[in-house]
């Protein structure tokens, strides 16, 4: 810690000041509380000032008495008084120096005393010594003398906005002084999207791709800079990004992504008859078409098209014993399979989704009146569907949960989630609609149907989307079963919502959202439930432009 008079005076015989200060600032360290150990803490560039006095005064000696110290003179014998002999007195070259007072700028600056050479100031308490404290500098009396500390250079004052990539330090002389930290990035509120400084200025830094978290439940960074988690899904894009939509047999992809909208790899259906495979297209507009479905064995993804030419006009309106309907069937190593045709039904309506429990059977949803309609069964590599509802014209995506076969309809009467039968049905079956939902005026189409409460028999949540705007009662929603009525708790979106898969990870339910938005707006999107308070919504894809658009989903075979 260095020390300095701010201004002093000699006493006898010039040996005074060099001895004198180095009495006050010991005096001043043992008072204080210092000791060498200490000094460190304030840093080398720390600094002690001995505030200035009205002539007179002095400082004691090392003993701490005014009589016979390091002050007085020697050549003065018998007075106490202080030398009037110094070195301009004897000849020598320095001129005497005469106290001064205290000037108004020296006590305004908190220094009180400064460049005029006034001696210490005296002092009974801090009170009486001049200047104000603050956190880079600290006045104190002791020894009977007013004395200022001060923080040294570039200490950081705690008090201050975190966050805005500057800092406030003292400059050495009491000042608080703004300086550019660029470790001063605050919090970040994301574990894979971290703040940062880049000289003095805010900047997001977005970590590498598999960095490790644990955001709402994720295990890794994605490369939209969320914490996601690492489960791949599927799903069917309709469009090659070329050829504007319409209602014409347009191709059809299968892509499978990560949840942060990454392209693992994409599969590309037929367009072309290829041995026993038939082509499967789809209207570029039938929004209602293109439901995917995972397999009960988790083996398969199953999806429905036309056996029809690219550019054919109104598809879907095509008599079925010419333009056949079709199933497909793709596994995990991406090997398609398209023999299995249907020819006896869904003429000249929509075919829309099929599902299967291990690939050799296969459960077709459409539309159509009576028994042309509906759900209907058949075999891998038939072509003749025997019918399983009577009293439902319209099915939209089917799926197997717990071995029962369940579906989702836009009919008046029907206008909900449903299950067909009891198992898996191959004839005549009722269709029951869940207890609570509306039977009409809703337009739902993919769902997840989790079972999630212990206290609950059964399946007892149900996530659905509905593509009408959430204002029209639209939207993600979610369901809950007490053990009689299903019951909407919730709407987890803000868009109109069409195709929908999920997984359950941890204390959280991942689910996997394709919007209802038009052409070239339609997206992906995740929604990430807690089960308390909103979900967390991650942006996962959009398709480029309005030559594609995103329809069915599903979580991707093993």
């Amino acid at each position: 810690m260095a020390a300095r008079w701010i201004g002093t005076r000699k006493w006898g015989n010039g040996v005074g000041v060099g001895i004198s200060a180095l009495a006050v600032v010991l005096a001043t360290a043992t008072n204080l509380g210092c000791s060498k150990a200490q000094f460190p803490a304030n840093g080398p560039d720390s600094r002690i000032d001995v505030l200035g006095t009205p002539d007179g005064a002095r400082p004691p000696d090392d003993s701490g008495s005014t009589d016979q110290g390091p002050f007085d003179d020697t050549a003065d014998e018998g007075t106490d008084a202080p030398a009037t002999d110094d070195l301009a007195d004897a000849g020598g070259d320095e001129p005497a120096d005469e106290p001064s007072p205290i000037d108004a700028d020296d006590a305004e600056n908190g220094d009180g005393i400064g460049s005029d050479g006034s001696s210490p100031k005296a002092c009974a308490t801090v009170t009486d010594c001049p200047g104000t404290d603050s956190v880079c500098r600290t006045r104190s009396c002791s020894a009977g003398f007013c004395v200022v500390s001060y923080q040294p250079a570039g200490a950081k004052i705690t008090d201050q906005s975190p966050g805005d990539c500057h800092g406030s330090v003292c400059d050495g002389a009491g000042n608080i002084v703004t300086v550019v930290d660029d470790n001063d990035f605050g919090v970040s509120p994301q574990q894979c999207v971290r703040k940062a400084c880049s000289a003095g200025a805010p900047v997001t830094v977005t970590q590498a791709v598999g960095t490790p978290c644990n955001d709402n439940g994720g295990t890794d960074c994605g490369a939209n800079g969320a914490c996601i988690i690492d489960q791949h899904f599927f799903v069917v894009r309709v469009g090659d990004g070329v050829t504007a939509l319409s209602n014409r047999a347009t191709a059809v992809f299968l892509e499978e992504q990560r949840l942060d909208g990454t392209v693992v790899r994409t599969v590309a259906l037929p367009t072309d008859a290829n041995g026993g495979n038939r082509r499967l297209t789809d209207s570029g507009s039938a929004t209602s078409d293109g439901a995917l479905a995972l397999s009960a064995d988790s083996h398969f993804v199953t999806l429905a098209g036309y056996d029809a030419a690219l550019g054919l006009s109104n598809v879907t309106n095509s008599d079925a014993t010419t333009v056949n309907r079709v199933i497909g069937r793709v596994d995990a190593a991406g090997n398609v399979d398209t023999t299995t045709t249907v020819n006896n039904v869904f003429s000249g309506n929509n075919i829309r989704g099929a599902v299967t429990t291990d690939g050799t059977r296969f459960w077709v949803a459409g539309a159509n009146l009576g028994q042309d309609g509906g759900v209907q069964t058949l075999l891998l590599g038939e072509s003749t569907a025997a019918s399983i509802t009577t009293n439902l014209p319209n099915a939209r995506a089917l799926q197997i949960i717990g071995g029962n076969l369940y579906g989702s309809s836009g009919s008046a009467g029907f206008t909900t989630v449903f299950q067909v039968g009891n198992g898996l049905p191959t004839t005549g079956a009722p269709v029951v609609s869940f207890a609570g939902m509306p039977p009409s005026g809703a337009n739902p189409y993919g769902f997840v149907l989790l079972d999630l409460d212990s206290t609950v028999a059964g399946l007892d949540t149900l996530y659905v989307g509905d593509d009408r705007a959430p204002t029209m009662d639209g939207g993600l929603q979610k369901w809950r079963f007490d053990g009689t009525t299903w019951k909407k708790v919730a709407t987890l979106s803000s868009t109109g919502i069409r195709g929908l898969a999920g997984v359950v990870s941890g204390a959280n339910v991942w689910l996997l959202a394709a919007t209802a938005d038009g052409l070239g707006s339609n997206r992906l999107i995740v929604y990430v439930d807690s089960g308390s308070g909103p979900p967390t919504i991650i942006p996962a894809a959009q398709v480029d432009g309005v030559k594609k658009v995103y329809r069915g989903l599903s979580l991707a075979p093993q």
